[in-house]
């Protein structure tokens, strides 16, 4: 009895034992397994890394490459300009590509700022229409359609480019996200936060559309008493210096040459005449511009 119940026992530990080597053996495999897994994804996500290093720098070698190469064009140009022409010529020449230069960098800015302009104005009539849609009945997305549909140019667009990522399956804070992206103005971040928040908790969206349009519409017509104030000053001095300034320094400059002989030669006058003045006027243009209402 106490030899069989030995026995028993010796092969209870040896099917133990062997269980237990088979278990460190699977788990081993296992641990193998994974480490290659893992192996794999660090080469992965190296290689996807490098390959992003790699763009970025071929990208800042171009636009280095690109920046010398103009660069030394503006130097030959220069150099070729004081050889062969007058000081006056090359300096006529310097400022012209000062000026492309200036222009070619202002102008994404320059679209963007007009873009969101052109919506600023439209907005406050879309979320009448839009709060009068929502009230009678009408889903998000039905007033949406309707406002591509009508007259509002840019942000009918907008609307639109809105409802195609959403029906191609973009998330819809996503869809408004970009949307908000792409307008650079502080009243759309809020028009755009109510609707996120409105189809994430729900809520009355027409009422806030309408006190919203209500309230920069008015503080839209403040802006523009202040303005049209400003304006007044600022015409005064424009026409001084578009109309009365280049006249007068004409007839003082043929008075001063009649008794005294030249005292400037023309190209400092056709510089003037040619780029002072009208570098001035475009300031002032710019500024008045600047001054502008925005929502």
């Amino acid at each position: 009895m106490i030899i069989e119940t030995l026995i028993k026992v010796g092969k209870l530990t040896t099917d133990t034992y062997n269980y237990i080597k088979k278990y460190d053996n699977i788990s081993n495999n296992l641990k193998e397994k994974i480490k290659e897994k893992e192996a794999n994804t660090h080469d992965i996500t190296d290689k996807s890394i490098d390959e992003l290093i790699k763009e970025n720098t071929k990208k800042q070698e171009t636009i280095t490459a690109n920046m010398k190469i103009i660069s030394v064009m503006i130097l030959i140009t220069l150099i070729v300009s004081l050889i062969f022409l007058k000081i006056q010529e090359t300096l006529i020449i310097l400022c012209i590509i000062i000026g492309v230069i200036v222009l070619i960098k202002l102008l994404p800015k320059i679209k963007k700022q007009n873009y969101s302009n052109e919506i600023m104005q439209e907005l406050p009539y879309a979320l009448r229409q839009m709060s009068i849609e929502l009230s009678s009945g009408q889903g998000l997305y039905d007033s949406m359609n309707s406002i591509t549909k009508s007259d509002y140019g840019s942000l009918s667009e907008e609307f639109k480019w809105v409802l195609e990522d959403i029906h191609y399956g973009e998330d819809n804070k996503k869809a408004f996200e970009k949307m908000q992206g792409r307008i650079d103005l502080e009243i759309m971040d809020r028009v755009i936060g109510q609707i996120i928040r409105t189809l994430n908790t729900g809520g009355d969206l027409s009422q806030t559309l309408t006190t919203i349009a209500d309230e920069n519409m008015f503080i839209l017509q403040m802006k523009y008493k202040e303005y049209s104030q400003k304006l007044n000053s600022f015409m005064l001095i424009y026409m001084f210096i578009a109309v009365l300034a280049p006249v007068i320094s004409f007839i003082m400059l043929i008075a001063a040459s009649t008794v005294m002989g030249s005292i400037v030669s023309k190209e400092i006058i056709l510089i003037l005449y040619l780029f002072f003045f009208p570098l001035i006027i475009s300031f002032i243009i710019l500024i008045v511009k600047k001054f502008e209402p925005k929502l």
